[in-house]
């Protein structure tokens, strides 16, 4: 089944060649059919003039595109149309010979249902008083004028609706694949993080693997091990803690310097999608964990929104804790200085 979408609704669907194969069958059949039943002689110069003035109205009202018409194409409607109506109207008194007036109403309706709807309404507003004007003037008051008028207002009215009801199915339309699209990212969204999940547990399982083997085989835990359990476990603790600052550089160098007994502490989970720190940001943090020899290193993500990435807490234990606060290039950033007040 084809997707229904809203490509050409902005023209009604009037920029299409089947709408203008189709107009321009109406247009030849309802020429035909005059000639065939003319009891007036040959069509004068006015009323040919009229067919012609309102093909070239088709044409134009019927312009490929799936948007509304330009100003100068909307222009050259309505005088195609004006144009048309006078024409017949010069061409003689015969108010009962209304097919082409008719037609020619018709594109104002159509302009409004394109999204034309002052042009349409103006246009048709112009024809439909100045029919009843000359109906009025030529004939009188009585059916004929009725007649005369009746089906370019309605016409008008259906291209109102035409409009309307057209604006609310694209709006339903959108509104519908604007919550599909959002469905389809939520699950999207959900699918790549039960995949991180997994992808996660089974690092932690490669990790602490070995260590839970040997503690079910009940080997003895000697200094080494339990040193080596205490950095699988705050390993995973960075994990949960603060995931967005983990790197297999600086994952590696942050679990060799925890063997050789420095504190490394990460903090600070960053909301939004996970991402692992590289590039010189990266680097510099590496960089600064290989420096500690003593201490604690406690690292911490700032939130977003502030000109600082990370801040980084140098203490040794002797000289005064340090703090330093990166930014994403991994560029040294000035701590605020309070207003005063």
């Amino acid at each position: 089944m084809a997707d229904v979408t809203a490509a050409g609704s902005g023209g009604a669907g009037l920029g299409t060649p089947g709408a203008r194969w189709a107009f321009c069958a109406v247009w030849a059949l309802g020429v035909l059919s005059e000639g065939i039943g003319a009891t007036w002689g040959p069509p004068s110069a006015w009323r040919l003039l009229g067919y012609a003035t309102a093909l070239v109205g088709v044409l134009v009202t019927t312009t490929p595109g799936d948007r509304t018409l330009d100003r100068p194409r909307a222009v050259v409607v309505d005088l195609a149309m004006l144009a048309s109506v006078g024409a017949l109207l010069a061409s003689g008194p015969e108010v009962e010979r209304i097919w082409l007036f008719d037609f020619a109403s018709y594109l104002g309706a159509l302009l409004v249902a394109r999204g034309n709807v002052i042009a349409g309404a103006a246009g048709s507003a112009v024809v439909i008083l100045g029919g009843a004007g000359w109906g009025l003037a030529v004939a009188g008051p009585g059916p004929g004028v009725v007649g005369l008028v009746v089906t370019p207002i309605m016409a008008l009215v259906v291209g109102f609706i035409w409009r309307a009801v057209l604006r609310r199915i694209v709006a339903q339309e959108r509104l519908h694949r604007t919550e599909a699209a959002r469905a389809e990212l939520s699950a999207q969204l959900a699918d790549e993080a039960a995949a991180a999940d997994r992808r996660d547990l089974a690092e932690i399982g490669e990790e602490a693997g070995p260590l839970l083997a040997r503690l079910a085989e009940g080997l003895p835990i000697n200094e080494r091990w339990r040193r080596e359990i205490e950095v699988v476990e705050a390993g995973i603790r960075d994990r949960v803690r603060s995931p967005w600052l983990l790197g297999p550089a600086l994952d590696a160098t942050i679990a060799d310097r925890r063997r050789a007994g420095l504190d490394v502490v990460l903090l600070g989970e960053r909301p939004g999608p996970r991402q692992r720190i590289g590039g010189r940001l990266g680097t510099v943090l590496h960089d600064i964990v290989v420096g500690a020899e003593r201490g604690s290193v406690t690292i911490r993500a700032v939130p977003p929104g502030r000109a600082a990435a990370v801040s980084v807490l140098l203490d040794d234990g002797e000289t005064a804790p340090r703090l330093l606060l990166l930014d994403e290039d991994g560029q040294a950033v000035s701590r605020p200085t309070p207003s005063a007040g």
